[in-house]
């Protein structure tokens, strides 16, 4: 019987001390929405080399589907982010401090900028190796000649 009243103090306690040091509980951060796809990658880059929860979206220019953005911040070692296109995929992904180098490149941060991205060998080895793809909808089949 004392157990679940001594937990309750040590609820209690932790949320007294989270307070008084001026922290905050975890939330999820509000979406910020974008009309263009490379201000976007900016933002999302900007944010990604800190692993500062943040989340975005912006309608998908190939799949014409909106797609959210968001990086929930750091798990140990790792930074958990994930990528959804509505109805199509999920991409989750926990980052190394190589894996965050490796998208945030200053290579690809330019190329953003000048809208000629491109993803390069890094980049895919990193979405390869530090991420997990969900299909959430079956591919059409290809049309039959």
């Amino acid at each position: 019987m004392n157990q679940p009243k001594n937990l309750l103090y040590l609820i209690i306690a932790g949320i007294f001390l989270l307070t008084a040091c001026g922290g905050k509980a975890p939330s999820t951060p509000e979406v910020v929405k974008f009309t263009d796809m490379y201000e976007a990658g900016i933002a999302w880059m900007d944010h990604l080399k800190t692993c500062e929860p943040y989340a975005q979206s912006f309608t998908h220019p190939f799949l014409q589907v909106e797609q959210v953005n968001t990086i929930k911040g750091m798990d140990g070692d790792a930074c958990v982010m994930s990528m959804q296109t509505t109805g199509k995929f999920t991409i989750d992904c926990k980052l190394n401090a190589e894996g965050i180098q490796a998208l945030t490149s200053d290579v690809l941060y330019e190329q953003t900028k000048s809208q000629t991205m491109s993803i390069d060998d890094a980049s895919t080895t990193v979405l390869n190796s530090q991420c997990q793809m969900i299909a959430l909808t079956t591919p059409e089949p290809l049309p039959q000649p």
